[in-house]
């Protein structure tokens, strides 16, 4: 599967989602009391769009939360004449701290700093991985099948820190909801639960999402400026719920 957004791969409109039963026969996801919740991102912007939600109301019950930023996000215009990547990165670090205090949400932040679009070549990235999420409750990760190739990988090398220090993985998805239809068996809805957010973490969560204007709006005029999330992408992340595999 190859994953292509554009003009001409708008994907699986959110309309098909939201009117989907299975989302309804999807349980609750029951957290408990964890003490300490480790998340996984594989750029900027992956752990709000999927998780926002989610570590807004953990936060809130009292969890530390930890972001483990695998890349910095740098590749996602990688033929602007206007911003180079080190300048890219930078503005991606801001944006997560901006979208971070617009959610309400303190987390300690670890950038491993491996190149965008190189996860899956990464040497030793488990290892990295092991003494970080040592002692979680949970730890969030993008599902393995995401369909973007720093997700898989991302979801591949969690999986196995995990199975390494005993830390129970919840997997999110980002761009299965562009690829995957509701109709189909492409997720693995025996294995999806829901997370609900009340009225004041949607509207934190958006104004979170928000704050990523790199990914969000052109930037420039420029040809390879373009926008990277189009409106119908980030429709499937406003939500009154989010989802994970358990």
């Amino acid at each position: 599967m190859e994953l292509i957004v554009d003009a001409d791969h708008r994907g699986t409109p959110e309309l098909a989602w939201r009117t989907s039963r299975r989302f309804a026969a999807c349980p609750e996801m029951m957290w408990g009391a964890p003490r300490r919740v480790v998340v996984l991102s594989p750029h900027p912007d992956d752990e709000m769009l999927a998780a926002g939600g989610t570590m807004r109301r953990l936060s809130r019950a009292g969890s530390e939360l930890a972001i483990i930023a695998i890349t910095d996000g740098e590749a996602s215009h990688p033929r602007s004449p206007t911003v180079s990547r080190t300048e890219l990165a930078i503005r991606r670090a801001d944006e997560r701290r901006r979208a971070l205090a617009l959610l309400g949400v303190t987390a300690d932040v670890f950038r491993l700093g491996v190149p965008d679009g190189g996860v899956a070549l990464a040497t030793g990235l488990a290892e990295r991985l092991i003494p970080l999420v040592r002692g979680a409750d949970w730890c969030l990760a993008p599902w393995e099948l995401d369909g973007h190739p720093d997700h898989n990988a991302t979801g591949i090398v969690a999986a196995i820190a995990c199975g390494a220090t005993g830390v129970r993985l919840v997997r999110y998805p980002v761009w299965a909801w562009h690829w995957a239809t509701p109709d189909g068996d492409d997720l693995p809805w025996p294995r999806a639960h829901r997370v609900e957010l009340g009225g004041d973490d949607v509207i934190a969560k958006h104004a979170a999402i928000a704050a990523y204007r790199t990914q969000l709006a052109p930037l420039s005029h420029a040809a390879g400026d373009e926008a990277i999330l189009p409106p119908h992408v980030v429709a499937h992340f406003h939500r009154p719920f989010e989802v994970v595999f358990v």
